[in-house]
């Protein structure tokens, strides 16, 4: 009996949906086991490689537009690649109306999809000859894999050197409603999508429109068709896990994947927040929801491997160093008007990427002040010695 419920359950992973059709520049990778679809664009040699990843109802093709008679400005990865940065766009496996994957893989978790982000990355910066310091953007649920990519790309020859969020939502247990239920698709083992007519989002996109003056920014049949679908629960973070043919609840499971508590393995990180009426969540906390993991990120990559010798350094370095990390959180965010796709029409895509390129100069002058005064701790500390 047992046998045959592995058979079965095997069969069910591994159920085929209708063939799987690419377009123009997409590419499909099978790092770790699980598939991939993803999209380069080159930059500049000198310019970092950012990663782009949306959340798990969303396939990346809301950063990169793939639909007939698009226009390239209504996207963030053209912004960003006039800038000269590099953008590589993961999609990770889900269930789309034009299918994209073959299969479903319902078991896909946070730890699965860090991996999956560390080589796709590690893969485009070989191929690419690329600096091996990467960047991670990701947009709503796509914050749950920033410490989890972090804690695989060494492996992959990467370093992520700063996690960039778009109103996206950290793997923190209690950030979102923890007893959350979704509805299984029976066929796909995928949490079925709570608003299968995706009112809420055409409604965005269409205002998102308006405000750039144009008929429709993605037309309501290639949204539907190309860009959203239903995807793997486990990267939710609310407890949902899927199990044997079901979705239970299992908040110890997503702690183990996760591991949003280990706040030394998270990158730097910034925030880009949406600044409007209709992402209230995302406007009224992402900067100090992230700005925690940041605070202590900061403490426990910088301050405590010193601590020793920090306390042998003046007072005034002392403030200055105290000061630096405590507003880390604010110097590291921007705002920006609009909703929750703020990043999507030409101005969202313009203003978002011109605050990604803030942040990551911000980020770097960060890196460079504390290391001054680590620095100066150990010289003080050595001096002291002879």
């Amino acid at each position: 009996m047992r046998i045959l419920l592995a058979l079965l359950f095997s069969a069910f992973l591994a159920a085929p949906f209708a063939e799987a059709r690419m377009f123009k520049g997409e590419e499909m990778l099978n790092p770790d086991g699980y598939p991939a679809l993803v999209h380069f664009q080159k930059g500049s040699r000198g310019r970092p490689l950012i990663v782009l990843v949306a959340g798990s109802g969303n396939t990346g093709r809301i950063f990169y537009g793939v639909h007939k008679d698009r226009r390239p400005e209504d996207f963030l990865a053209t912004h960003l690649v006039a800038m000269g940065y590099n953008t590589l766009t993961v999609t990770l496996p889900m269930d789309t109306q034009d299918p994209i994957f073959k299969n479903a893989y319902p078991d896909f978790d946070v730890t699965s999809w860090g991996k999956m982000l560390a080589k796709a990355a590690g893969t485009f910066v070989a191929r690419h000859d690329l600096s091996h310091k990467v960047m991670l953007a990701g947009w709503s649920m796509g914050g749950k894999a920033a410490q989890s990519m972090k804690r695989f790309s060494q492996a992959e020859g990467i370093e992520l050197e700063l996690f960039i969020s778009l109103a996206a939502t950290p793997p923190l247990h209690g950030v979102l409603d923890m007893e959350l239920t979704a509805p299984i698709n029976s066929e796909t083992g995928y949490g079925a999508a709570p608003d299968p007519e995706y009112k809420g989002l055409l409604w965005n996109i269409g205002v998102n429109a308006r405000k750039n003056g144009v008929a429709a920014i993605i037309p309501k049949e290639s949204l539907l068709q190309h860009y959203v679908g239903e995807g793997p629960v486990g990267l939710t973070h609310t407890g949902l896990r899927y199990k044997d043919g079901k979705i239970v609840h299992n908040a110890q499971a997503d702690l183990d994947d996760a591991q949003g508590n280990n706040f030394a393995g998270y990158p730097l990180i910034g925030t880009v927040v949406p600044l409007g009426r209709h992402d209230l969540r995302h406007t009224t906390t992402d900067e100090y929801t992230w700005g925690m993991i940041t605070t202590n990120n900061l403490y426990r990559t910088q301050v405590l491997p010193n601590l020793d010798a920090l306390h042998q350094i003046p007072r005034e370095a002392i403030t200055a160093m105290a000061d630096m990390i405590r507003t880390a959180p604010s110097r590291l965010s921007v705002d920006v008007p609009g909703n929750h796709f703020f990043f999507v029409g030409e101005f969202g895509a313009r203003k978002t990427a011109e605050a990604i390129a803030w942040i990551e100069a911000e980020a770097s002058a960060l890196r460079d002040d504390l290391g001054a005064i680590v620095q100066d701790t150990g010289q003080n500390a050595t001096a002291s010695l002879e």
